[in-house]
């Protein structure tokens, strides 16, 4: 895969921002960049992986905001080596600030023994929950290839 300068420049800014865990102050006045492929994970204080964050791409905007296109982020259990579930969506923000991470486009999470679907969704580290916002849809999975489907849950 060959990486352009312009993609690089971007995943090292991407980078400093999040590990700086607020907006650059340069960034303020800069256009907004782009890069392709980008991964960021997140770690607990123990150095425990809290969340993995893979994307097809991402754009980092000037107020340390990133939009995200083809998320694909895996939540890990505390122990930090489980994946407790897998969200996928089209188009989300990730908001450097403080983790959070956005969608208001169609999104499914798959965990174990359930599937959950909807409209736009809103997760951050600090409470570890996906809060659904609309349209929502879980299959539950009860053993022996029963599955129970609820439609419409809030």
């Amino acid at each position: 895969m060959k990486l352009r300068a312009g993609n690089i420049l971007a995943l090292l800014t991407i980078a400093a921002a999040l590990a700086a865990d607020r907006p650059l102050p340069c960034l303020a006045q800069a256009p907004a960049q782009v890069g392709t492929g980008v991964r960021y994970v997140s770690h607990v204080k123990l150095g425990r992986l809290q969340a993995e964050i893979l994307e097809d791409s991402a754009q980092l905007l000037p107020d340390g905001s990133i939009v995200v296109s083809g998320l694909s982020m895996n939540i890990f259990e505390p122990d930090g080596v489980t994946v407790s579930a897998r969200v996928t969506a089209d188009k989300c923000v990730y908001r450097s600030a403080g983790g959070q991470v956005e969608s208001d486009s169609v999104f499914k999470m798959v965990q174990s023994s359930a599937v959950v679907s909807g409209v736009g969704f809103k997760w951050s580290p600090e409470d570890r929950v996906v809060r659904v916002l609309s349209s929502t849809r879980v299959e539950l999975d009860r053993g022996e290839g029963f599955r129970l489907n609820l439609k419409g849950i809030r």
